[in-house]
């Protein structure tokens, strides 16, 4: 009697697939939708790659139809499932029904590791209030918010969350088994660069003095910490830009500029021209 069935083995796939993989089958299982939003700049490959670039927009049908051809309707939904969503998350850290403006229902799930927000999930679109009229038609076909599957849908998405996170730890233990010190600082970095990041915080992190951290800074990245930091916002920055039609000044808040004028002044220190004129260049 056989006791022990192997199968081959097989190479692991490659971190941007393994999300792709995750997110199609998830999708697949419950027959919705899913986005996701990063909150901070770990979720980046290291040549600046927004690891769910596919996902950062809502790819639905229903939210897609002429959303990009009507300005008008494109800056609302940048209001309500980007700025409103993102600082709810960010203000409960837990998961809400959200509603919009084309009569959508969501489930927003964020995901947090260690009390700091990483990702949001948007489960959708589901049927919600009365939409315009325009789309009405549409909207009707819709399926309304499973309530009965609510628990399990924010269960799900939570572990999800978990695995997407244990893959990017993996990814970067794989690359440098014994985290040296060149790798903690460039994951601090890239963890709380959008945030009110400080050379001393690098101090403490390491257990050394905010002089040494400075040191350190240009010995092993060849950069100063606030170089490093302007680096990691910008590429950010440049996502945003290019993938989104968020307001500038909102990209500047995410970026960890609260001033629009010194973001601005900061982007075009870094590319050269205005954050204007970058987009301008890059939807060409």
């Amino acid at each position: 009697m056989l006791k022990f069935q192997y199968f081959d083995k097989t190479t692991q796939s490659g971190i941007m697939d393994f999300f792709e993989q995750a997110i199609r089958l998830f999708e697949h299982r419950h027959g919705l939708k899913l986005t996701v939003h990063a909150m901070n700049s770990r979720w980046y490959s290291r040549n600046g790659g927004y690891l769910f670039s596919r996902w950062i927009a809502h790819h639905a049908k229903f939210c897609e139809r002429k959303r990009y051809a009507n300005p008008k309707y494109n800056r609302a939904c940048m209001r309500d499932c980007a700025v409103e969503v993102e600082q709810e998350s960010l203000r409960t850290g837990e998961p809400f029904l959200h509603n919009c403006w084309k009569g959508v229902t969501e489930l927003i799930v964020p995901f947090l590791w260690e009390g700091t927000p990483e990702l949001i999930f948007y489960l959708g679109p589901f049927r919600g209030s009365e939409p315009p009229e325009e789309f009405r038609s549409e909207w009707e076909n819709l399926p309304l918010f499973p309530r009965e599957k609510q628990e399990n849908l924010i269960l799900e998405t939570q572990l999800l969350g978990l695995g997407f996170h244990a893959r990017l730890l993996q990814e970067n233990r794989t690359e440098n088994p014994l985290p040296n010190r060149r790798e903690r600082i460039r994951e601090y970095i890239l963890r709380h660069a959008c945030e009110k990041i400080s050379l001393s915080g690098l101090g403490h992190a390491l257990g050394i003095s905010e002089s040494r951290a400075s040191h350190l800074c240009m010995l092993q990245l060849g950069a100063s910490f606030q170089d490093l930091v302007l680096r990691a916002r910008m590429k950010k920055a440049e996502l945003l830009l290019r993938e989104t039609d968020e307001p500038i000044k909102a990209i500047a808040e995410k970026t960890g500029y609260p001033n629009i004028y010194y973001f601005s002044r900061m982007f075009r220190r870094f590319f050269h021209e205005s954050p204007a004129r970058f987009r301008r260049n890059a939807i060409r």
